[in-house]
């Protein structure tokens, strides 16, 4: 038997070399691509968060006949309108509110509605744009007073609301009369 100091010479490179190829594997498998790592993970979620989003109406302002200087409730209503981006957060949608007129009579107010432009000229009344989010799923009510000015006659009640980064809008329109 060979005196150990001369078996040592022999187990040192032998040992070294496994040090080497274990260190070689070990930095090999931490610098490679998380799906390598286990075949067993599921892949990350990349697909990102969806919000509903919402534009806003009035469902119904009340036809009247609805005295000058009245103090009118009504709601802004949500209705679904997606939005490819909704994951960056919410954003604005300012609603109007005008009357339009006076009309004549019920009837000039209905083809007027029927055509389905604008009214004509600058509303005889319109509240101070409001400002909500897109995100918002409640309704949100408000009181509108109604000018003293106002002649009596037919009027067109328009409502809308637009989403200002995609331009994104919901309107409608009623048939309003006011007296004196």
């Amino acid at each position: 038997m060979a005196p150990w100091w001369t078996r040592r010479r022999q187990l040192l490179p032998l040992v070294l070399g496994l040090l080497l190829a274990l260190l070689a594997v070990v930095i090999w498998r931490t610098s490679a691509s998380p799906t390598w790592t286990c075949a067993c993970a599921p892949p990350p979620n990349l697909t990102p968060a969806v919000h509903s989003t919402y534009l806003f109406t009035i469902q119904s302002f009340p036809p009247g006949p609805l005295q000058a200087g009245a103090h009118v409730q009504v709601q802004w209503s949500p209705s679904l309108s997606p939005r490819a981006n909704s994951n960056i957060g919410p954003l604005p949608v300012i609603c109007t509110f005008a009357l339009y007129g006076p009309y004549a009579s019920a009837e000039s107010v209905n083809q007027a509605m029927d055509s389905g432009d604008t009214p004509p000229g600058e509303p005889a009344f319109a509240v101070p744009p409001l400002t909500l989010s897109d995100w918002d799923a409640d309704p949100y009510p408000v009181e509108i007073v109604l000018p003293l000015t106002l002649t009596p006659g037919y009027y067109i009640a328009t409502n809308q609301s637009v989403r200002d980064f995609d331009h994104a809008i919901s309107s409608g329109g009623a048939l309003v009369q006011i007296w004196t």
